[in-house]
């Protein structure tokens, strides 16, 4: 972590609560390291100021970096932030730790540090963390190589994570194709970090790679029809857009036991998270999954009852 430059806990008595508005009013958000927040659901938000204006009391501190005088960007905390400037007549109780950086890539890779430190953080969160930090290393560099001894990117994000060459590879295609579901199927991206969604790992991927070759929401729509990534070696990439908007989808469609193995998956991957966080998590990650879960089954009763009333 930077140098530690205050903690609000130090302060005490009427200067404290002046020092704290004070602070409050230099916070901003950073767009690009916003990007590493994933969204909570209306309803989770709801949960967490509840929680939050009934203590009034947030308990965990914000972690601000002093960019200048002036400007405070927030590194952790960025939903207690909102529901304490959502809630700012209500006396809320909140602490604050600031920090010096050196620059902005320090401050990415202490938000990496912070969020993969998470119990919660998923594997496709994780994945894309990695991608993410391979990615803004290769580009400060303007291609495979790094500065210094002359070592690939790859291998020095490689070893910092502790993993293989291959993979940070295939997590840097996979961070690309969550940034480009970003601005048109946000939610779609916000579940894949979560560790749902309706995508397969492959097929983000897919679409990281290749997204010069193909549209977006075609591609969305072609796969939502059952459409494989095994045509795209049929043909030339050149013939990629014209192959997806003549076959609306493939001519054989998903069998009934592809639809069971991916529901089977899904539940099996359900059941690890849940022990997960029945043994290891807080009330708040509790919550969070058990109305995910709820949203599910309302989901599946409404198919149960549209059958029902198909047979009258």
């Amino acid at each position: 972590m930077g140098k530690v430059l205050s903690k609000e806990s130090a302060l005490n008595s009427s200067l404290k609560e002046s020092g704290k508005k004070n602070v409050f009013k230099k916070i901003q958000i950073h767009p690009e390291l916003k990007q590493y927040i994933a969204s909570l659901s209306e309803e989770e938000f709801r949960i967490l100021e509840s929680s939050v204006v009934k203590e009034r009391k947030v308990r965990d501190p914000l972690l601000l970096w002093k960019y200048s005088e002036e400007c405070y960007y927030i590194l952790d905390g960025h939903h207690r932030y909102s529901v304490l400037e959502k809630n700012q007549d209500n006396e809320i109780d909140w602490n604050y730790q600031l920090i010096e950086l050196d620059g902005l890539e320090a401050a990415f890779e202490l938000m990496e540090e912070i969020q993969l430190g998470r119990r919660n953080a998923t594997k496709n969160y994780i994945a894309y963390l990695r991608g993410r930090s391979y990615l803004r290393e290769k580009g400060k560099h303007g291609g495979g190589r790094s500065s210094g001894k002359g070592r690939k990117s790859v291998d020095l994000v490689a070893e910092r994570f502790k993993v293989g060459s291959r993979t940070i590879i295939r997590d840097s295609y996979f961070a690309l194709g969550i940034d480009c579901l970003k601005e048109v199927f946000f939610t779609e991206r916000e579940q894949l970090l979560q560790g749902g969604g309706m995508l397969s790992k492959a097929e983000v991927s897919f679409l990281g790679q290749y997204n010069n070759w193909v549209n977006i929401k075609d591609f969305i729509e072609f796969l939502s029809k059952g459409g494989s990534l095994k045509v795209f070696d049929e043909v030339p990439k050149e013939q990629w857009v014209d192959l997806i908007s003549r076959r609306k989808g493939p001519k054989k469609k998903e069998s009934n036991k592809t639809k069971r193995d991916r529901f089977n998956y899904w539940l099996q991957a359900e059941e690890k998270i849940v022990r997960k966080i029945v043994s290891k998590g807080n009330d708040e990650e509790r919550n969070q999954k058990r109305i995910e879960l709820e949203k599910r089954v309302t989901e599946l009763q409404g198919l149960i009852l549209e059958l029902k009333n198909g047979n009258n």
